[in-house]
């Protein structure tokens, strides 16, 4: 066994070498995201075939609906402070979980008072679902968001395996709860209740648990609620564009389109879901790394990563109809939608630069990125799904996606010749600049 493992460990030693990635550091974590990919996204689909065969489409486009805006309503929660403490617990400021923890849910009232104020309008108008399912939002919200905080904690650790724990085991239960409660009922805020409770008791005791065990100290970043609050900014308009494509496309065409568009945007989502995790795992090392040793083999990285999620996408591309078929038979018609969404997913080397800019706190970057690509597709989806309806929201996604990534790239080149130019300056060459990116 352990002959085996040393010829895996030279083979990844040899592809490190060829292509500039730490890749026994990415399998430590990346094994673990493997799992997780496999056991979430056959729960996700043992979901999905359940939402097709015991829900009416009417039901889950109302379900989509109120998630839609619970997910917009959940960035007023200091949403952005994720992603502030995982980059300051990896510089050793353990003390910001707690804290962290305790702003979501002051500023979660925020996202209670504007649920609650949609379920006093829906039942005015007459609408006891809805009425009902956002007086849940409003009451499950903010502990539901603060109890996120330990995911960013244990990625921060770079202890992959505990956040694959966490999400198999809240998916797990996810899948027995809701699944048996459709089977008695099709009631959407039931079945809000099914999502919400087991949820959040799973991560609450993770929580407490990373709390006793791993902590070390209890010191805080003194920048982390100004890097927090600028993500949250950005989050806000962000989580407004990311989910008005469902809210229009119920208020304009019908809960039933909605369920469809839902079902496109299955494969994209959970692909773009290992993307993410697989720039998640980078985020704590750029975060101690300075530029010149993040770009002295940056080019080669992204070559290599572009590639892998390039052929993903094109191996999903071609199975989709096959997919579709087997397990979600009454929503072909979303095969052609979801084909066009995998696109932008053949241009994925931008997610490891954007990931660069959040690790060292590049806010002048990071919001001109998420103003121009996230106002660019409120006003493509105000525009073109009222008068195209689900074709309407898929192509603005896809342009807006492409726009993204030119944009990232050309920030990139600029940044790398800048800084080479700045490098050179230092060592006596006479191409003098004053540029040095910030750390």
């Amino acid at each position: 066994m352990q002959i085996i493992k040393n010829k895996i460990l030279s083979y990844l030693d040899k592809l490190t070498e060829l292509t500039g990635i730490d890749l026994r550091y990415m399998v430590k974590g990346g094994s673990w995201s493997v799992v997780d990919f496999i056991v979430g996204n056959g729960a996700s689909l043992l979901m999905a075939m359940a939402f097709t065969r015991l829900l009416p489409k009417e039901a889950y486009g109302t379900y989509s609906f109120v998630l839609s805006w619970a997910g917009i309503f959940s960035t007023f929660a200091i949403s952005g402070i994720t992603g502030a403490i995982t980059r300051s617990i990896a510089q050793g400021f353990e003390g910001d979980l707690q804290r962290s923890f305790k702003y979501k849910m002051q500023w979660g009232l925020i996202s209670s008072l504007l649920s609650l104020g949609f379920a006093i309008y829906y039942f005015t108008a007459g609408n006891n679902i809805l009425a009902i399912s956002f007086g849940l939002v409003a009451v499950f919200l903010p502990s539901y968001a603060a109890s996120t905080v330990v995911s960013s904690y244990f990625f921060a650790k770079e202890l992959f395996k505990h956040n694959t724990v966490i999400s198999i085991v809240t998916r797990s239960v996810a899948i027995i709860t809701m699944v048996g409660t459709m089977f008695l009922t099709d009631s959407v805020p039931i079945v809000l209740l099914a999502y919400f409770v087991p949820d959040q008791i799973i991560r609450f005791l993770f929580l407490w648990w990373a709390i006793k065990k791993y902590q070390k100290n209890r010191n805080t970043s003194p920048d982390m609620n100004i890097f927090a609050m600028h993500l949250t900014a950005m989050n806000i308009i962000g989580g407004i564009s990311k989910r008005l494509d469902s809210i229009l496309l119920f208020h304009y065409i019908g809960a039933a389109e909605v369920a469809i568009y839902r079902f496109a945007l299955i494969p994209f989502e959970k692909i773009q879901n290992v993307l993410g995790v697989s720039v998640g795992i980078t985020a704590p090392r750029f975060a101690k790394r300075s530029y010149g040793e993040i770009y002295q083999s940056l080019g080669r990285k992204l070559i290599w990563f572009n590639m892998l999620f390039a052929s993903i996408a094109f191996l999903a591309f071609l199975g989709l109809p096959l997919a579709f078929k087997i397990l979600f038979p009454q929503y072909m018609e979303a095969v052609y939608y979801g084909r066009i969404l995998l696109l932008p997913l053949f241009l994925s080397a931008p997610a490891i630069i954007q990931s660069i800019w959040g690790a060292k706190m590049e806010i002048k970057k990071l919001y001109m990125l998420k103003v121009i690509t996230h106002v660019s597709r409120i006003v493509f989806f105000a525009i073109f799904i009222p008068l195209y309806g689900v074709a309407g929201a898929i192509w603005s996604q896809l342009g807006i996606a492409f726009f993204a990534g030119f944009y990232i790239f050309f920030m990139y080149f600029k940044d790398k010749s800048q800084f080479q130019k700045s490098e050179i300056a230092k060592s006596g060459a006479p191409q003098p600049s004053s540029f040095v990116p910030s750390e």
